[in-house]
């Protein structure tokens, strides 16, 4: 029987280092750009060192989310950012606030269970509770530690950046699911119907454009754990483009 240090072992020999680093890359670049947009236009904004331990944060939870959709659950090496980005969670930065302790503490916790038992939660409910942890998590964090203040507008604002993370997650977590296309038609559609509340500009109309592109690209692709970092280019590029300031 193999003990547990050698199955550590290959299991981490057999992570794709290569592009799964530059794929936790792109995700943390989706987390920040919306909220770092937003604080830049704020008068009032302090980038302070609780951003760094923030930033720490990012990329534990990155790394994680890149392992357990990599190696499709199993893999006991995302426990390791996952136990490290508990400690980031607690480890004083927030400043006794409790709400936004509670919400640096819901992504870790799904993830180790998402990792635990992953094949119950692929489809369209752990889908939809993928997308709100990761839109109200660390974008609500940066912007309160940035801005020192949450306002409804900007919590709107995040709708179109929830149907973002669902609409290119989706391969990942329904592509087992016969009703695949219609689902993933309806929330393009429904992601361009938010997108449409943002103001109408040409990175606006290049956005929409680029959803169409990549529904089109999605359904004639193979729904595969190691095509992620292409679904995590997409989705950066739709980001930046509907929330181009």
């Amino acid at each position: 029987m193999q003990n547990p240090l050698s199955h550590f072992k290959l299991q981490i020999q057999d992570i794709d280092w290569r592009s799964l680093l530059p794929n936790a890359f792109l995700m943390m670049c989706c987390w920040s750009y919306v909220p770092f947009a937003y604080a830049i236009q704020i008068k009032t904004t302090v980038f302070s060192h609780d951003l760094y331990s923030l930033f720490a944060y990012q990329i534990c939870i990155a790394l994680a989310a890149a392992i357990i959709f990599d190696q499709q659950g199993g893999s006991l090496t995302s426990i390791i950012p996952l136990l490290i980005s508990f400690l980031f969670a607690i480890s004083g930065f927030l400043h006794g606030n409790v709400f936004l302790f509670i919400l640096l503490l819901l992504p870790p916790c799904y993830l180790l269970i998402f990792e635990l038992y992953l094949h119950e939660f692929q489809n369209p409910v752990g889908l939809l509770v993928f997308g709100l942890l990761m839109t109200l998590s660390i974008p609500v964090a940066f912007t309160f530690i940035s801005v020192k203040f949450l306002s409804w507008s900007y919590l709107l604002k995040l709708i179109p950046l929830l149907m973002i993370y669902c609409f290119y997650y989706a391969p990942l977590f329904l592509s087992d699911d016969p009703r695949f296309p219609m689902i993933e038609g309806g929330l393009g559609v429904i992601l361009i119907l938010t997108m449409l509340t943002r103001p109408i500009k040409a990175t606006l109309l290049l956005a929409i454009a680029l959803v169409i592109l990549s529904w089109w690209l999605l359904q004639r692709s193979v729904a595969n754990p190691h095509n992620q970092i292409f679904y995590t280019l997409l989705q950066l590029l739709t980001t930046i483009l509907t929330f181009w300031v």
